[in-house]
């Protein structure tokens, strides 16, 4: 199963789940809108610094909903 895969199989089971993908790959504009529709909220390139990831990840949990 790929990463993609796997991501939707996870929000079948909880569609408020919250995933950032990291990748190496650039990426095209279809890669990034079936990332999105996938429900991969951001997506992170490598090489990634700590601060960045951070950044994202409490972006990520500042959108999350209650419950």
């Amino acid at each position: 199963m790929g990463g993609l895969a796997l991501i939707k199989a996870l929000h079948r089971e909880n569609p408020n789940l919250k995933a950032i993908a990291i990748t190496g790959y650039g990426g095209t504009e279809t890669d990034v809108t079936a990332a999105h529709r996938s429900g991969i909220q951001e997506i992170v390139h490598k090489p990634l610094e700590a601060a960045s990831l951070a950044q994202v990840v409490r972006r990520a949990l500042d959108n999350q909903s209650p419950g």
